[in-house]
């Protein structure tokens, strides 16, 4: 059994009072800059906590469009992070109101955000993380991580939201009647900031094809914070022993550019 220290003490404070900024009880003074528009005041909260504590070469876009090489699109998501390898198209990202495209393969985790999490919320976030597109087989001669298919790392956040209990029996009467989603494009992780997260496969294991959820009651976010960010920065040292090529767009593209 681990003995407590000093350090993780700490660190314990620290996610405790980042999960009081993202509910918006405390000022976000000294963690994060302070958004003036509310309207999108959520998703750039959870963008810069993401920011704040991903590994440099992760990129964190706030919302776009994951696309896949065969030309497939998802809907739109509010939070996308990748690594460093994809290519971005994001030249007018203040005219189309910060949105971007980037391709599945690469990208790390996408997320939902909503503002208060109901079942019907929720269930526009499993619609939603099931559109991405399926990952392609990396270029490289190792072979990719068994559950390759299952990335990017999909996830809900809520800064309020319905009981872990009502949300779990809508999370499991959405894929019954669901059938078409394959179990690589269903959620990972749903967390209601105050009130706990639901977690595929167990706690802090996001292993592909487990569709058992445990749910984790957590008033201070500790667990569903420090669980998200530990994920993507594995799924982020994995994905670095991968080689991502995109050359196949070219193809695509110039198919399409060529005269009839």
């Amino acid at each position: 059994m681990y003995m407590s220290k000093p350090f993780y003490e700490r660190l314990v404070g620290y996610y405790e009072d980042v999960g009081k900024v993202l509910r918006g009880q405390a000022s976000a003074a000294g963690i994060f800059a302070n958004p003036s528009d509310l309207g999108t005041a959520r998703e750039v909260l959870y963008a810069q906590f993401l920011e704040h504590h991903l590994p440099a070469g992760c990129q964190v876009m706030r919302g776009g469009f994951l696309y896949g090489m065969d030309g497939s699109e998802s809907k739109q998501i509010d939070i996308i992070v990748t690594n460093d390898a994809p290519l971005r198209f994001n030249m007018f990202k203040q005219e189309l109101g910060n949105k971007a495209f980037s391709c599945v393969d690469g990208c790390l985790a996408a997320v939902s955000v909503k503002s208060d999490m109901d079942s019907g919320k929720l269930r526009e976030s499993l619609q939603n993380l099931a559109s991405i597109p399926q990952v392609s087989p990396p270029n490289n001669a190792s072979l990719p991580p068994d559950d390759y298919e299952f990335w990017p790392l999909k996830l809900a956040f809520a800064q309020k939201g319905s009981s872990l209990s009502t949300l779990a029996n809508t999370l499991k009467e959405f894929y019954m009647a669901q059938t078409e989603i394959p179990n690589s494009r269903k959620i990972d992780i749903v967390h209601v900031s105050g009130v706990g997260c639901l977690m595929r496969g167990g706690i802090g294991v996001m292993p592909g094809g487990h569709l058992d959820y445990t749910a984790i009651p957590d008033v201070t976010d500790v667990g569903a914070l420090s669980v998200t960010v530990q994920n993507i920065q594995l799924y982020h040292l994995r994905s670095r022993r991968m080689y991502f090529y995109y050359g196949h767009m070219l193809d695509h593209i110039l198919a399409q550019y060529r005269p009839k």
